[in-house]
């Protein structure tokens, strides 16, 4: 996978192995997924009003001992320098999700998500469970994927704002 706004390659920084969902899915399992999404954006826009307009979600796929480090999934750039980064691809991001598809997970096995606070600390540490949503505020949360002793699956993903 890539990060940053070049898009290079950062195998430093993170593992896994990616494949998008295109947004009218003709799988229908994906279909009922992109359903779901679209009434949970819904729930959002209507609870907090956040204003997202759409939802881009891939395939993660971490092999054995692959990671992703620490960062977060959007960065707040000042006003001043809007004009000169509105190429960046993170800039609508608003919620970050995250929906784990490994059966039978167990915490000797690794893996986890891990979660920081405003503090630097661990706020929470979360296994990749099947069944397990996590949804957290793309720019507020700093979070990394730690190593694993077995393949990490998930559909990982933004919920988007209009670009401005």
């Amino acid at each position: 996978a890539r990060i940053g706004e070049n898009a290079t390659s950062a195998p430093e920084w993170r593992g896994d192995s990616i494949a998008w969902l295109l947004i009218t899915p003709s799988n229908k399992a994906e279909s009922a997924a992109m359903l779901a999404i679209k009434a949970l954006q819904l729930a959002f826009n209507t609870a907090l009003f956040t204003g997202i307009q759409q939802t881009e979600l891939h395939y993660a796929h971490y092999a054995i001992g692959t990671f992703y480090k620490r960062h977060l999934d959007r960065f707040v750039v000042p006003m001043h320098l809007q004009a000169r980064r509105a190429t960046e691809s993170d800039n609508s991001r608003i919620i970050s999700l995250v929906f784990y598809l490994n059966s039978n997970w167990v915490q000797s096995e690794g893996g986890e998500l891990v979660i920081y606070d405003a503090d630097d600390l661990h706020f929470m540490r979360i296994l990749p469970e099947l069944g397990t949503m996590v949804a957290f505020r793309s720019e507020q949360f700093p979070h990394e994927v730690l190593p694993a002793i077995r393949a990490r699956l998930s559909l990982t993903g933004w919920m988007l704002a209009a670009h401005g």
